[in-house]
């Protein structure tokens, strides 16, 4: 693309106050029913971004013509609200999730190297410790950051020398214990009882979550999603789940953020195995879906989107706990 024809798409957005943003709000036939303007006002400039909070429109249509075209269609303010809350409190339990099942692949990886009479502990991690573009192995990307680590003493010991698998494990970021379990499963297939792909799934959800990135302000399918991921072991497992439609499993699991959280909820059945801990995590998140999400339910009753996603997610939820007890 010519750099002038990159100036001509590209328009610098302004700042704006509050008042203006309302305003700009009221323009796209946002209304304000549920909530005031004096609240929305409090709101973005005590609680929440602008940015942040419009993002969750995507869930919504626009009308296509006449007078009123490009303008939301049954969106209040209160909506975009709600769901910024809603989303805020999934994060939580993202994340908490996710440092539960990081211990757990840790403890199971140990376990099954303990057992394994070909792996030593150390040839898995020479194996994972590749060279990057830049010409650093895995091992000294870690060492980088020694000064600043809280394993730093641990980093220091085994400086110069081969790290073995019981140490990486706890000097290592979640994107590369995910990467050594896959290259260990390429080495010794079939110990793995899952497919460690699955785990690149968890790990965007995870990264997602923990920098406070939106997850559910956009629900709609992605063809690409859908091509790239119909077939696998997580549209089997929710094939399983009788509550939910064909028709609705295929669209649901083609949007990356649904699939993302569906992998998670079927790695974290098949790895964590206490079951008290696993009762625990899903009672949380019934807990969350069943009760907090239909606080204002009345709010989406008319977003066909919103509505087949939170169903799907619920019976998916329901699914894992009824399998853990």
């Amino acid at each position: 693309m010519e750099p002038q024809n990159l100036s001509q798409e590209y328009k610098k957005k302004t700042l704006l106050t509050a008042d203006e943003l309302i305003s700009h709000l009221k323009k796209k036939g946002i209304t304000f029913k549920h909530a005031s303007e004096e609240s929305a006002r409090s709101f973005l400039e005590e609680h929440n971004y602008f940015f942040k909070l419009y993002a969750y429109r995507a869930n919504y249509e626009k009308i296509l013509n006449g007078v009123k075209k490009g303008q939301y269609i049954h969106l209040d303010f209160s909506y975009l609200q709600e769901l910024s809350t809603l989303d805020c409190h999934l994060r939580y339990l993202i994340v908490e999730m996710c440092l539960t099942l990081e211990h757990a692949l840790k403890v199971m990886l140990i376990r099954d190297i303990e057992a394994n009479p070909d792996e030593d502990g150390y040839s898995v991690v020479a194996k994972w410790n590749t060279t990057d573009p830049r010409g650093k192995t895995r091992i000294q990307n870690i060492e980088s950051h020694a000064k600043s680590s809280y394993c730093k003493e641990l980093i220091r010991k085994n400086h110069g020398h081969d790290y073995p698998v019981w140490v990486v494990c706890e000097i290592m970021s979640f994107g590369d214990l995910c990467k050594l379990i896959q290259t260990y499963n390429k080495m010794y297939p079939h110990r793995i009882g899952f497919n460690p792909k699955l785990l690149t799934n968890v790990k965007n959800l995870r990264n997602a979550a923990a920098h406070s990135n939106c997850l559910i302000n956009n629900l709609r399918p992605d063809a690409k999603v859908s091509n790239t991921l119909q077939g696998t072991k997580i549209h089997q497992e929710m094939s399983q789940v009788h509550s939910i439609s064909k028709r609705t499993r295929v669209t649901c699991l083609s949007n990356q953020v649904i699939y993302d959280f569906s992998a998670l909820l079927y790695l974290f059945f098949i790895v964590v195995k206490s079951d008290p801990i696993k009762q625990k995590t899903y009672r949380s998140l019934v807990k969350l879906f069943s009760y907090r999400m239909r606080r204002n339910q009345e709010y989406f009753i008319d977003n066909a989107l919103i509505c087949m996603s939170y169903r799907f997610a619920i019976y998916a939820i329901w699914h894992f706990y009824h399998k853990s007890r």
